[in-house]
């Protein structure tokens, strides 16, 4: 990504649940500033770059909400949902 757009700080891959040597088909990429991100969203409209063989679509992620430690030092339970398949 760092060979296509400016300013990337960081790019997380999710590996396929199914299969480690594939990704899930979708990244996230954190950028040094709003405005490199602006121009990398501008930059990898559809249709002008290409990942591993595939046309890429772009879109602004949500932030993650800090929580405070103090918070998180008390849960103690986790809840996970699988859909059935």
């Amino acid at each position: 990504m760092k060979t296509v757009v400016e300013g990337v700080v960081d790019a997380i891959v999710y590996p396929s649940v199914a299969d480690k040597t594939k990704n899930r088909g979708f990244a996230f990429i954190e950028f040094e500033s709003h405005r490199a991100a602006a121009m990398a969203r501008r930059r990898l409209l559809p249709g002008r770059i290409q990942l591993w063989g595939q046309p890429i679509a772009v879109d602004w992620a949500e932030p993650e909400q800090d929580v405070d430690e103090d918070i998180m030092s008390k849960v103690n339970t986790n809840s996970v949902n699988f859909a059935s398949r």
